[in-house]
């Protein structure tokens, strides 16, 4: 059993926790949660849902659910953003809720470049549930009995966290095909540890993004292209303390079917980590489906990841259903 203490020293440690801050695979399709800022790009409003589930070669699970939403108040010149990220740790007693709020200006450079500040704030709850933790010193090797107290000097410790964490960003982009983003959070350096006494305040988490489409039937005249067919590049370079992280996603939209490959790569002191993954989705009318698989390889070769990501959101456009196969995200501007 000494792999659930392995691992709830792995949660404790901040650099493990936020250099996997991105909380989604598909960033061509939820860009909100690298940059808030995205709430205001081309969407008037949005609703959404998102499953996803990580199984580890040690016999550890992830599971996150993410709900989200937005409205563009375009009278006044902004849009308020709102999601609700909860993450469970299986087998080692660990939550996480996050709940961040966010305003989002929005202003019209001229006819053809926009600018969208915004600021967040983040209220995170992290939970530790000794009961639902069985280390080596509860389990009788001989009778496979369970003791419920656990003489573990750690344990007494650990205790719930709650704290606040504020953040800002901006996009920058034209009414064509190209836009950047910039996005800090943890500005206040809160404190995350769960161990009482100790100081463990997180760092900064810096990120920029970038993102170009390509119009691939242009003029309407292939026939061997849908109507709509735009090759979408999306990337960006995070970094917290001394780790970086590249995201990396190639999307090919063939009017309301796409599919996608994604690459990241994380590099930190003595340790790297990488992931490759498929992905597609599918529009009905104002609502998107979409799925993501990924899995990983790194220098630690004994530990595995596969992920599973599953999501579905609703365009409140009242333009949404008429779009007729045209996805591009700069449509509205």
């Amino acid at each position: 059993m000494k792999k659930y203490l392995y691992i709830i020293v792995v949660l404790i440690s901040s650099e493990f926790s936020y250099s996997q801050e991105n909380s989604v695979n598909n960033l061509s399709s939820l860009p909100y949660f690298i940059n808030p800022s995205f709430y205001s790009v081309n969407d008037l409003g949005k609703v959404g849902f998102l499953f996803q589930t990580e199984t580890q070669s040690i016999g550890s699970q992830q599971e996150r659910r993410l709900v989200f939403g937005s409205y563009n108040f375009e009278n006044n010149n902004f849009t308020l953003g709102a999601d609700i990220n909860s993450k469970t740790y299986k087998s080692t007693g660990f939550n996480e809720t996050k709940v961040g709020l966010h305003y989002i200006y929005n202003l019209y450079l001229d006819r053809q470049w926009m600018f969208n500040p915004s600021i967040s704030l983040n209220f995170v709850s992290r939970q530790f549930q000794p009961g639902s933790v069985y280390l080596e010193d509860q389990i009788n090797i001989i009778t496979g009995e369970i003791d419920l107290n656990s003489g573990d000097p750690l344990l007494p410790l650990v205790n719930n966290r709650q704290y606040l964490s504020i953040g800002a960003g901006f996009v920058l982009h034209n009414s064509y095909n190209h836009m950047i983003g910039f996005s800090i959070k943890n500005i206040n350096s809160p404190n995350q540890s769960l161990v009482d006494g100790q100081i463990d305040k997180i760092k900064f988490y810096t990120s920029f993004q970038h993102q170009v489409l390509f119009d691939l039937n242009k003029y309407k005249q292939s026939s061997l292209l849908s109507t709509y067919s735009y090759l979408r590049l999306f990337n960006s370079v995070s970094k917290y303390g001394n780790s970086f992280r590249f995201d990396t996603q190639q999307r090919l939209d063939l009017n309301d079917f796409y599919f996608a490959l994604n690459q990241q790569f994380n590099n930190a002191e003595n340790f790297e980590f990488h992931r490759l993954g498929l992905g597609a989705g599918i529009y009905s009318g104002s609502i998107e489906y979409g799925f993501t698989y990924n899995f990983n390889f790194s220098n630690i070769n004994s530990v595995s990841f596969k992920t599973l990501e599953l999501f579905v959101s609703f365009d409140l456009s009242p333009f949404a259903g008429k779009y007729r196969g045209d996805r591009s995200p700069f449509r509205h501007f």
